[in-house]
């Protein structure tokens, strides 16, 4: 028979914490256009799956092709995944765009059977040098927390250009340059070629 004394205090035995489950890998593939036009509509997709880099290419050029978007400036990137994930599309500075996303949310289950697909629309509302933030992370669970937490994969801030005609209407109400333009280099031809005419003479 144990004496008393250790009866009353058995010794506690000590709580072993599980380990982070080791991530999963997969791959993304997007495009953000870094040149645009003001006021004109384009649209951001974004794929994430257990695909191959080179395989998701594929799908979202075929994707942006069907859209009348040109292809040419698709990323593709390995990245740590989860059953959860999540990505938002954000600008700098905040007014520079109007940014509507086509999904419910920013979080969404990974299929594994075919891409998980995140879209938004895009609208310049200003000239000038922007910045679109793409931010995708995945959701951890661990013990002991009721909410996963979010653990950011990726992150690319893309430079996106207005062409510096569209930043001189922007700065002139909209005034077409370009009729100005007119205006200007046909009078000064035809000076120019009347001078010539004098000098023959």
């Amino acid at each position: 028979t144990e004496p008393a004394a250790a009866q009353a205090n058995p010794t506690p035995t000590p709580e072993i914490s599980e380990p982070t489950p080791t991530p999963d890998f997969g791959s993304i593939a997007y495009d953000v256009p870094q040149q645009m036009v003001r006021s004109e509509e384009v649209q951001v997709i974004l794929l994430v799956s257990p695909a191959e880099e080179e395989d998701l290419r594929a799908v979202l050029v075929e994707e942006l092709e069907e859209v009348g978007q040109d292809p040419d400036n698709v990323q593709t990137a390995k990245v740590e995944v989860a059953k959860r994930m999540s990505a938002s599309l954000t600008s700098a500075p905040s007014d520079a765009f109007e940014i509507v996303p086509l999904q419910a949310g920013d979080e969404q289950l990974l299929s594994d059977d075919e891409p998980t697909q995140w879209e938004w629309t895009v609208v310049p509302l200003q000239g000038g040098t922007h910045r679109l933030i793409l931010r995708i992370d995945r959701l951890v669970e661990r013990d002991g927390i009721v909410e996963p937490f979010k653990e950011e994969v990726h992150r690319d801030d893309v430079t996106v250009e207005v062409p510096v005609e569209q930043q001189l209407q922007d700065a002139w109400g909209g005034f077409d340059f370009k009729w100005l333009a007119g205006v200007l280099i046909f009078p000064l031809f035809f000076y120019w070629l009347s001078r010539r005419d004098r000098k023959r003479d």
